[in-house]
């Protein structure tokens, strides 16, 4: 990709190994790791571009980064949650209030 007469390479982030989960809690935290890889991802471009002068693209990539610790602070909660309560059927209930 070629932006402002630069190129730029993009690597995409491996996938988690997810072995083989077995409850809907491991796959909450399967997806909490992912999405605390893609933070650290934006947080690096962001940073680049803090230390390009591309103040434009820093102040774009905030929404990401705004966005990206919402949703990690989401399966963060879930995860605290069915810990607490000791048992998966806590993501049924949890699904009810999260999805309005």
């Amino acid at each position: 990709m070629i932006w402002l007469n630069r190129t730029l390479s993009l690597e995409f982030l491996p996938n988690p190994e997810v072995g083989n989960p077995q409850t809907p809690i491991e796959w909450v935290q399967i997806i909490y790791t992912k999405a605390q890889a893609y933070t650290a991802l934006i947080k690096e471009v962001y940073e680049q571009c803090l230390k390009e002068g591309d103040a434009g693209a820093g102040i774009f990539l905030q929404w990401y980064i705004s966005e990206q610790n919402r949703v990690e602070q989401l399966f963060y909660d879930l995860i605290q949650e069915c810990s607490r309560s000791g048992s998966n059927a806590a993501l049924l209930l949890l699904d009810a209030r999260y999805r309005k």
